[in-house]
């Protein structure tokens, strides 16, 4: 008795810009709200959806705007900044109540003002990184340069097809990586069926975290991407 209402399906019709709140306001607009929902985190996505299928919150699409920025377009969006910023304390009845006192504008409280604030501070460094990102084939990154947070990036990169992260471990010798596809990125194209080294994810992000990290440059990563796609290209036009 168990309906899953989740956009991270390992299909095609999940490999597009779709996240699970959109989802729960077209499943309550055909079967109505449910009486109980569990869910296993607490980023945007995840409070909107199962405040909307519970009937906690209405099936608003601003909502729905606000999960597609959170999950896929890294573009500002009120809402997503501050259910993406206070998702690190894993309290549900928190993440509604500021969000509630966001809604009604009234001040939030103070742990959520300052958590707010920390994900404003990180926009405007996303954006000063861009400034002095160099271009290097498809793949935008710079050697040198820590920014943990990709989603922030990708406003600044709309012609990116992928956008690399790589920054030291805390193993020595080695190294992290993170992906995103970008903007841009070839239709059809999924970075978990590249088969690039140390990377576990889905179709549009992952990482080496669930890994033994790596010990390539971010320069020789950028090039082994550079290459999965002109395959994955020549591949597609056969």
């Amino acid at each position: 008795n168990l309906m899953n209402i989740d956009h991270h399906a390992p299909t095609a019709r999940m490999a597009r810009i779709i996240s699970s709140t959109p989802l729960a306001i077209a499943y309550c607009a055909e079967y109505g709200v449910s009486e109980r929902c569990r869910i296993n985190h607490t980023d945007t996505d995840s409070v909107l959806s199962s405040g909307i299928t519970v009937g906690a919150l209405e099936p608003d699409e601003c909502y729905a705007k606000a999960a597609i920025a959170a999950d896929h377009t890294g573009e500002e969006n009120t809402i997503a900044d501050l259910l993406n910023s206070i998702g690190r304390f894993s309290n549900l009845t928190f993440s509604f109540h500021n969000l509630e006192l966001l809604l009604r504008g009234k001040p939030l409280e103070p742990e959520a003002q300052e958590m707010l604030a920390q994900r404003k501070q990180d926009r405007e460094f996303a954006e000063t990184l861009a400034k002095r990102f160099t271009r290097r084939g498809r793949v935008q990154f710079h050697e040198g340069l820590y920014f943990s947070t990709t989603d922030l990036l990708l406003p600044h990169f709309p012609d990116a097809e992928v956008v690399l992260l790589h920054y030291p471990a805390k193993v020595p010798g080695k190294y992290e990586i993170r992906l995103r596809l970008g903007p841009a990125a070839p239709e059809g194209l999924w970075l978990n069926k590249l088969g690039l080294p140390n990377f576990g994810g889905r179709w549009n992000a992952g990482s080496s975290r669930r890994s033994k990290k790596t010990t390539l440059s971010g320069a020789e990563y950028a090039d082994i991407i550079n290459t999965k796609i002109e395959e994955f290209l020549k591949n597609r036009t056969k």
